[in-house]
């Protein structure tokens, strides 16, 4: 029956705007402040809120549409305890800090009104421990949320996003969490919303995407959902997190270093309408940046080509050289302006949709690596990637550069 659902998926035509789309990725706090306002005055370790809202957004919508790209895709908006958004208290709710939802409406409409889509990004494998179901599950011993999430001896210890304990994830075989989830999916795409990119989908059982992929295509079939499908530097404690096939397998692959980004993406065709294409980037880091690997670029194209080949022709893989969670690749090359060039311009050739972080285009700098030597990740490591944009400083110079190459992705449809 399982296997009856997975190929009626694959062989859904997919929505036409998807395979063109480019993409902008916005992390509202530290993307623009509504009304001309400044950032909020940061604290020592700028992981406060910088006053980044949807009202911003607005007030930059022209700024967008004169670099080119059509889509945005947009950090969670709910009530959070956490300038990233990720810490999730209400899949309901808009953070008053953001706007308001008449404000996100407002976004929406007049980013339609410019020919651009919105897709939102949707926290589904976990919440913050500050949720209200969470905080009563954890409180009352017959709480009914006690079973929306994995406890291993209540009340203190409990399955979380990896090892992020603040980050409690749902039983997504729960019937009433599923209820939710399926619920809150649908409720933003009839707000408005163009699509969902499902956040850590190796946490999210196949099962479940199925059934959410299902419920889109069936009720708003130019809807899409796209994933985060990257295994990133994981711990063998994390596997226990994971919901993906082979997953022992594919942590020993890793250890030994080879990459698995391209046997798990592969693992979302006829589940999603696309993914995040991580293999992509892995590769253009190790032939850019590695010096090893740099002068033979007929390897790289021969790779890449043959990468797609294997991609599902109604499946998306959406390439990326920079992402919330990623040294950005000014950084990894060291502002070496023609080989950063060389990579910006293979992005953009890629036959599948793109994505570009916010900021890339204006030549914003990172000063320090997110992560230590010896691959652990520096505490708030992760502000020297989401700088707030330097609206004041945007070199003009890249900010041409790449709507030249926005223009010219368009014109090849």
């Amino acid at each position: 029956m399982e296997q009856k659902a997975s190929k009626k998926l694959e062989n859904r035509p997919k929505t036409s705007w998807l395979k063109n789309a480019i993409f902008y990725n916005i992390l509202i706090d530290r993307f623009a402040r509504g009304n001309g306002l400044p950032w909020l005055p940061p604290n020592e370790n700028q992981t406060h809120f910088c006053g980044g809202d949807l009202q911003g957004i607005i007030d930059r919508l022209d700024y967008l549409q004169d670099l080119g790209i059509n889509t945005i895709l947009l950090s969670p908006f709910h009530p959070t305890t956490a300038y990233h958004g990720y810490h999730v208290e209400d899949l309901y709710g808009v953070d008053p800090r953001f706007g308001t939802l008449e404000i996100l409406k407002e976004l929406i409409a007049q980013a339609h009104k410019r020919h651009i889509r919105l897709v939102m990004d949707f926290v589904l494998n976990h919440v913050s421990d500050k949720h209200p179901h969470f905080v009563d599950a954890q409180t009352k011993q017959q709480s009914r949320f006690r079973s929306w999430f994995h406890f291993t001896h209540w009340p203190k210890k409990y399955v979380s996003f990896l090892s992020y304990y603040e980050l409690p994830k749902l039983d997504l075989g729960n019937p009433e969490v599923k209820t939710h989830i399926l619920d809150a999916a649908m409720y933003w795409l009839k707000i408005g919303f163009d699509g969902l990119r499902l956040d850590h989908v190796l946490g999210v059982p196949h099962p479940f995407l199925r059934e959410l992929h299902g419920a889109v295509t069936n009720t708003m079939p130019d809807r899409i959902l796209i994933g985060e499908a990257a295994i990133g530097r994981l711990s063998w404690n994390d596997l226990k997190t994971l919901r993906i096939r082979h997953k022992y397998f594919i942590y020993l692959l890793s250890q030994l270093r080879i990459n698995t980004n391209f046997f798990l993406q592969r693992q979302y065709q006829g589940e999603l309408d696309g993914v995040f294409d991580f293999f992509f980037r892995d590769m253009v880091e190790m032939f850019f940046v590695h010096r090893a690997w740099y002068k033979p670029r007929w390897l790289l194209h021969r790779i890449l080509n043959l990468h797609h080949l294997l991609i599902q022709r109604h499946f998306s893989s959406i390439a990326l050289l920079d992402n919330l969670d990623l040294d950005r690749f000014s950084f990894l090359l060291a502002d070496d302006v023609a080989r950063l060039k060389e990579a910006t311009r293979l992005l953009f050739a890629q036959p599948q949709p793109i994505v570009i972080l916010y900021g890339s285009e204006t030549g914003m700098k990172q000063a320090g690596s997110k992560w230590h030597e010896g691959w652990k990740e520096k505490p708030h490591g992760d502000v020297e990637i989401r700088r707030t944009m330097p609206w004041g400083a945007i070199d003009e110079a890249w900010f041409r550069f790449y709507k030249h190459q926005c223009d010219a992705k368009r014109k090849r449809g």
